[in-house]
C-alpha cells in the first residue's frame, strides 16, 4: 500500500472534497478520485498539467493493482492498469478501479 492510499485511507471519503482549486505560486491543485480500467482516461478538469499523482485505491480482494501514466494531453490523463494476485501478473485490466489522484497544472 502506497502512503497516498495510506493517507486516503483513513479519511471517510464523504469528507474527501478535492473539488475546489488552490492558487499556489499561480497553480492550480486539483484531486479526486475516477473509477477507470486500463486504457481509460481521467479528466482533471484543468486545461494543463504540470505534475500528476495516480495511486490506485487499496484492493479488499488482495490483488494489488499498478497505475502508469500512459500520455497526458491538456488537462487529460490516459492511464494503463496492470494487476497481480500473488500468482498471476496480468497487463492491461479491462475491469474498472477506483483511483485516486492529485494534479498540479493551470
Amino acid at each position: 500500500m502506497s502512503l497516498t492510499t495510506r493517507w486516503f485511507a483513513k479519511i471517510p471519503e464523504s469528507q474527501i472534497d478535492f473539488s475546489y482549486d488552490l492558487n499556489v505560486l499561480g497553480k492550480k491543485v486539483k484531486a479526486g478520485t475516477a473509477s477507470v480500467a486500463s486504457g481509460g482516461t481521467i479528466s482533471t478538469g484543468l486545461s494543463s498539467i504540470d505534475a500528476i499523482v495516480v495511486t490506485p485505491q487499496e484492493s479488499t480482494s488482495g490483488t494489488a493493482y499498478f497505475v502508469k501514466i500512459t500520455s497526458i494531453s491538456g488537462g487529460d490523463v490516459t492511464v494503463e492498469i496492470d494487476s497481480y494476485d500473488g500468482t498471476t501478473y496480468t497487463a492491461g485490466v479491462s475491469t474498472s478501479i477506483t483511483v485516486h489522484w492529485i494534479a498540479i497544472g493551470e
